[in-house]
């Protein structure tokens, strides 16, 4: 299945635990509960990997970065929403 990387669960961890200071647990239960919510985490994962692949190219390429930056950001903002609902 698509299992969400110990790393990539850190990563957000440490990008939503200022707003949410229980997100650590939230985050857990919602990747093993909700199909949804671990396919946004995956597609999180898969595109800090772009992300990272983009930045260390070669060559620049701004706009690679620029648009998987916009991509993390909105699904960053997703992944919280989807946490705060879980009340």
């Amino acid at each position: 299945g698509r299992t969400v990387d110990e790393r990539v669960k850190a990563e957000l961890l440490g990008r939503l635990i200022d707003v949410l200071p229980d997100a650590a647990g939230r985050l857990d239960k919602c990747i093993d509960d909700h199909e949804t919510f671990r396919d946004m985490c995956k597609d999180y994962q898969e595109c800090a990997g772009g992300l990272e692949h983009w930045r260390a190219a070669p060559h620049t390429h701004e706009e690679r970065v620029e648009e998987y930056s916009q991509l993390l950001m909105d699904l960053e903002t997703d992944i919280l929403r989807f946490l705060k609902e879980q009340e």
